[in-house]
């Protein structure tokens, strides 16, 4: 997980570039997906401030899912990418 922050700290961005952090409620782990841990206060940080490098730029919270939210709220997902698309088509115009 350091190196990921890391990674996403040092991340640059086009400024005019849409872009949408979706971060998940809680981890899950392999060993028990039963068991849910909500995720620590910094990665959220760390995510909001990604989603900040853009003028477009949101962060979306997963209140229903854990890191594999593609699979717990695809619909989620789909808005968003939709959302960026239209964003994007927006400002070419």
């Amino acid at each position: 997980m350091p190196e990921s922050e890391a990674e996403a700290r040092a991340t640059s961005f086009p400024t005019s570039c849409p872009l949408t952090v979706i971060t998940a409620e809680y981890l899950t782990y392999s060993s028990d997906p039963t068991k849910r841990v909500a995720e620590p206060p910094v990665h959220r940080e760390v995510q909001a401030n990604l989603a900040g490098t853009s003028s477009l730029g949101k962060q979306v919270l997963a209140e229903h899912s854990g890191h594999l939210i593609q699979l717990d709220q695809p619909e989620l997902v789909i808005d968003a990418v939709r959302e960026m698309v239209a964003k994007w088509r927006a400002s070419r115009n």
